[in-house]
């Protein structure tokens, strides 16, 4: 990648992120990189391709930080704090996510996307859940890990927007019910702290 595509796909994250879907402009972003609309187009070739692109981008990112902390072996509690910290450090990309990310249901993307994008959130969850021994199949992890992204990013936009005062007992409350509403997919029982 170079540094035109990158600065375009995080103008496109930070347009996405920032407006409402409705609002979205790919003349923003192009204002923002100080290129033409077109050379956007010619280079993304259309407006699916940019978002799915962006939203790739920030999987990518989002999955390399997720591996690291996996790494890190921490209590569950402190993970999803951990990650929470992550989505505050980034409010545009967790905004990209909650309006085109691809673990919510979406239209519009190809087969080979929707498999690219499968193959990825089913590799992350299932590291995930195998650090903290959390035994799921391929389908238990896949969907237990889009519901815990799906809570964890609109726990952080909550944050964002300052609808929820972030204090430790809050992301600890909001990690345990995001861990209990999991549990009903573990083979083995999973533990609040």
């Amino acid at each position: 990648m170079n540094q035109l595509e990158e600065a375009v796909l995080l103008a496109t994250i930070d347009e996405g992120g920032n407006n409402p879907v409705q609002k979205f402009s790919t003349i923003h972003i192009a204002a923002a990189c100080g290129v033409s609309e077109f050379l956007i187009y010619e280079h993304f070739v259309s407006r699916q391709k940019l978002l799915v692109e962006a939203d790739d981008y920030v999987a990518q990112h989002f999955r390399a930080q997720v591996l690291a902390l996996t790494e890190k072996h921490l209590p569950y509690p402190e993970l999803f704090s951990a990650l929470l910290d992550y989505q505050l450090a980034h409010p545009s990309w967790n905004g990209f996510s909650l309006n085109y990310g691809h673990f919510f249901p979406r239209y519009g993307l190809d087969k080979a996307e929707e498999e690219h994008f499968h193959e990825l959130v089913l590799e992350t969850g299932r590291r995930l859940f195998q650090a903290y021994q959390f035994n799921l199949d391929d389908f238990g992890a896949y969907q237990v890990f889009c519901f815990f992204l799906r809570e964890l990013f609109s726990f952080a936009q909550l944050l964002i927007s300052k609808e929820i005062i972030d204090t430790p007992a809050t992301r600890l409350n909001q990690a345990n019910l995001v861990l209990l509403g999991m549990g009903q997919f573990w083979k083995s029982p999973a533990k609040a702290a």
